[in-house]
């Protein structure tokens, strides 16, 4: 599902009480394929309303309370806007929500660009508060004016698969390999040799860094040690944000399938194995790494294409979808 400002839907909730109708947008709500919200109006403002900038920063710095929400009067209103973000937010998740198309320049909504808070007129990059929030939460935002060339195509080529083992990165890191023919490298075989002797750091730097400068390829595994090289280089970062309970189902289902020996996308000579240490890991996964992750994930670029996927259905609409990029 993917969730729209409700200004681009044609609504006139924008603080002046006018709309900014984009017809995709439109399309979209018509299709039953978007939900509309307006956070402002969520965090309890009426239209028409004061326009209102960040000051001291953005979005990011809102929320972790080093800059402030102003009207221009000077009233500071940062506790709606983290309200508004926050009940907007909530929405998201109840819908499963995987993209955000959000109005450009907001205090609230701006994916790249806001008004720098003197009331000039004049313009800084940066995320607003609802855009700042969803990104932390692991959910995509993007400006209306580039939906049209997200509906057009799905995936770019430098992509980088990271979540908690068993979530399926290897899996979707080859089905995507097979379908746009890109060149696909699993961590964990490159990484470890055999009987479970790791690579060590320098050289796994100096491996990933060769990799990363390939015009194509598609690169699975978390290694947080080295993960940065991967988010820096990457076009599309895809998240598999999967229930831990599915991951150690899968783990469990390898080490039976693979018994003895090594798993295809695993070095050989490292037989399949299972301990409890790796399985505590897992279940953590969710309250000790996901955390780091995202946090990771929010202070990227904007260039960045991030895809989280949270279920097994999410990931066949993703392959679906790259049906018609092929």
């Amino acid at each position: 599902m993917i969730m729209v400002s409700a200004c681009l839907a044609g609504k006139p909730v924008r603080y002046n009480g006018t709309p900014a109708t984009d017809t995709i947008v439109e399309q979209l709500i018509a299709q039953k394929k978007a939900i509309s919200v307006c956070p402002e109006l969520l965090g309890g403002f009426v239209t028409p309303r004061e326009p209102a900038e960040i000051v001291g920063g953005n979005g990011y710095d809102v929320l972790d309370g080093r800059a402030k929400v102003v009207e221009y009067s000077g009233t500071d209103v940062t506790s709606k806007y983290i309200e508004g973000a926050a009940h907007a937010l909530s929405i998201a998740k109840e819908q499963s929500v995987d993209l955000v198309v959000l109005k450009e320049n907001s205090p609230s909504c701006g994916s790249s660009v806001i008004y720098d808070g003197t009331f000039q007129g004049h313009k800084q990059a940066g995320a607003g508060v609802t855009t700042a929030m969803f990104r932390r939460a692991g959910i995509r935002v993007i400006s209306e004016a580039e939906l049209e060339q997200e509906l057009a195509g799905v995936i770019r080529y430098r992509i980088a698969l990271i979540g908690s083992s068993g979530s399926g990165k290897s899996t979707l890191a080859m089905d995507i390999g097979k379908k746009l023919d890109i060149e696909v490298w699993h961590l964990d075989a490159i990484l470890w040799k055999p009987n479970w002797i790791l690579t060590p750091r320098e050289a796994q730097k100096q491996i990933q860094s060769q990799l990363v400068s390939r015009k194509s390829w598609i690169i699975d595994g978390n290694y947080q040690s080295t993960l940065d090289i991967r988010l820096e280089a990457a076009d599309t970062i895809i998240f598999m944000d999967m229930p831990r309970t599915l991951c150690l189902y899968r783990v469990w289902k390898r080490r039976l399938m693979y018994h003895n020996r090594s798993r295809p996308d695993m070095q050989s000579g490292c037989k399949e194995k299972i301990d409890l240490q790796f399985l505590k890991w897992i279940w953590d996964f969710p309250r000790k790494k996901r955390p780091q992750l995202q946090q990771k994930l929010a202070d990227l670029g904007m260039d960045k294409q991030i895809i989280t996927l949270k279920s097994p259905q999410e990931v066949k609409r993703l392959l679906d979808k790259l049906k018609d990029q092929v």
